[in-house]
């Protein structure tokens, strides 16, 4: 069975991560108000940004493994965890 990706910034993406991070959620919500733009970064605010999936992990149906990043996001997740990211098609 293929798992349906939850699509970055949507209610239910919010809805997801808030049962497992409920501080990034808030922090990512705050940030999507202060920009007014869904477009940005999930996690410092930066244009452009693009959405990926985590690959080398297993998650239940429903939890977000997807983000979206902009170029700097994306380069320190892979360094500083070791994340491996795929970007999502367009």
């Amino acid at each position: 069975m293929i798992r349906q990706l939850l699509k970055p910034h949507s209610k239910r993406w919010f809805d997801a991560l808030a049962n497992r991070n409920v501080w990034q959620a808030a922090v990512t919500h705050q940030i999507i108000q202060w920009t007014r733009s869904k477009r940005v970064c999930s996690l410092c605010g930066k244009k452009p940004a693009r959405d990926y999936r985590l690959s080398k992990q297993s998650f239940q149906e429903g939890t977000p493994a997807t983000m979206r990043l902009c170029r700097d996001c994306f380069q320190a997740a892979q360094l500083a965890r070791g994340d491996e990211l795929q970007p999502l098609p367009a």
